[in-house]
């Protein structure tokens, strides 16, 4: 299938000569060909603007100009001066030759030696040339479109090397935009120059350069620069730049990178501070804790104290009073409890420490506990809906941390307990999935509003409808960061006035 159709311009005097050409080139197997003829140069040159050729095949000696003064005509006309010519002519002569390529022909052909093959092939290789040669200049368009409009500083280098090849300098080759106005210099004062006397803040990577030329590896690095070279004296500024070999050479690009450092600075300051003031926060919520729990111990002793000696005196306000009292210590003791843990958990010094045990056999204990304290006020069911994973001794090993485990079912259960109305039912169901297990704790009380549900985790949070019930809004943070410390999750399904149900899913190895 032959390519495109060219378009070919003849100018020859001969009818004959011109027939030949046209014969030789209706044969070509590879491309189809447009044909226009002409005899006069001065008519050939106005058909070029008309027609505008692919090539045109010009005989050396016309009848009005020769060869010569055509190339140097068409080279004078805008619209046609890239027009590839092959030269024709009568006899080989060398120094016409030479000539003709120096004025801008791109091939010479002698009429008595041309054979068929030897004209197309001329065609072919001038048609090549001219499609690599646009090729070349639409990406180097594309190129320094590209650079001259990036924002950040781009330039080319090539090495400037003594008598006996060592580097001693690299000659700026091209600069865009960028460059220019980082330098606040022209193109023109840096392009041509060498890179160490026009750019002294260049000395400190020279030997880095030379080593991107030499051994062919990027670079990429930062350095400062003195602030008095930008005209701003009150600051210096850094660079970050990137270097590549490129033949004897190499392409550079950099960026003012001064703001981000600055902010970084600023932003590793803040960081440093946050965490003294989070170690400061933690060693205070450790003193207090223990400073506020020893008079709690004492007052808590002192009440027991209290209604030991008043048993006898059947003061049922005195008794009253005093179970307030431990009661409310009750509530303090818890308060700092889930402070302090907390705490522990922001400062990541809270653990995991995972053991083996027979996790069936846990969660029953637990529930039997649980249930030995809520007396008959509530249920609580242990549902196993993996009980036949255990076979016949009923059992199921488990390698998780049990003390973080049974903090997080504690805590479940006793809000299911403390937010649903006396006598009714809260269930633990457990289930084994793939390489899960899943955790369901479910009960009948208020439920939690939709718009509470989205911050339920987050400290000190309480639903809008729990009332007087009390609580320190922590429990459930703390359960999370338990949850998340064994790698699972916890998620929440809840409707108002018709209950909870918790999901806690634990990875099993």
């Amino acid at each position: 299938m032959r390519e495109n159709k060219q378009t070919i311009l003849i100018i020859d005097d001969c009818l004959e000569d011109r027939e030949t050409y046209r014969r030789y080139l209706l044969q070509d197997s590879k491309y189809s060909y447009k044909i226009v003829e002409e005899e006069y140069g001065e008519n050939g040159l106005e058909l070029c603007s008309l027609i505008k050729p692919d090539v045109i095949l010009l005989d050396f000696l016309l009848p009005d100009i020769d060869g010569l003064e055509f190339l140097n005509e068409l080279k004078a006309k805008g619209d046609s001066s890239d027009v590839p010519v092959v030269m024709l002519t009568g006899q080989g002569n060398e120094a016409i030759a030479v000539q003709v390529m120096k004025s801008g022909a791109s091939d010479y052909l002698v009429k008595g030696e041309m054979t068929p093959e030897s004209l197309r092939l001329a065609i072919h290789n001038v048609v090549e040339q001219t499609r690599l040669r646009k090729q070349l200049a639409y990406s180097e368009h594309r190129f320094q479109t590209s650079v001259e409009n990036l924002l950040d500083c781009f330039g080319i280098y090539t090495s400037v090397r003594d008598s006996s090849g060592k580097i001693i300098d690299f000659l700026v080759e091209y600069v865009n935009a960028a460059a220019c106005a980082i330098h606040g210099m022209t193109k023109e004062g840096q392009v041509g120059k060498n890179l160490l006397e026009l750019l002294p803040y260049h000395h400190q990577l020279f030997d880095q350069y030379c080593q991107v030329v030499e051994t062919g590896k990027s670079l990429v690095t930062e350095i400062s620069v003195d602030a008095d070279f930008f005209n701003q004296k009150y600051l210096p500024r850094s660079l970050e730049i990137q270097a590549t070999k490129l033949n004897d050479g190499f392409v550079a690009s950099w960026r003012d990178i001064t703001d981000r450092k600055i902010a970084e600075s600023e932003i590793s300051k803040s960081l440093a501070k946050e965490k003294e003031l989070n170690e400061l926060k933690s060693r205070f919520i450790s003193i207090a804790s223990h400073e506020l729990r020893n008079p709690l111990t004492t007052i808590m002793s002192a009440s027991e104290l209290l209604e030991y000696y008043s048993q006898d005196s059947h003061n049922d306000q005195k008794t009253s009073y005093i179970h307030l009292i431990r009661s409310s210590v009750n509530q303090m003791t818890e308060l700092l409890d889930d402070v302090l843990m907390l705490a522990k958990s922001e400062a990541g010094k809270l653990l995991c420490t995972p053991q083996s045990f027979d996790l069936f056999n846990f969660c029953q204990e637990l529930i039997e506990e649980m249930q030995f304290n809520a007396s008959n006020h509530h249920t609580i069911n242990f549902i196993n809906d993996s009980a036949e994973l255990g076979g016949l001794i009923g059992s199921f090993i488990v390698y998780m941390d049990d003390k973080l485990l049974r903090h997080i079912f504690i805590n479940l259960i006793s809000n299911g307990i403390k937010y649903s109305p006396q006598g009714s039912v809260v269930d633990l169901h457990l289930k084994i999935e793939d390489e899960f297990v899943v955790f369901q704790v479910k009960d009948s009380g208020i439920g939690i509003p939709p718009e509470d549900i989205i911050k339920l985790f987050e400290s000190f949070h309480r639903a809008r409808n729990v009332g007087n019930i009390p609580g320190t809004g922590l429990g459930l943070v703390i359960v999370k960061n338990y949850v998340e410390l064994h790698g699972g999750t916890i998620d929440v399904e809840s409707e108002v006035g018709k209950g909870t149900k918790f999901l806690v899913k634990l990875p099993l190895r």
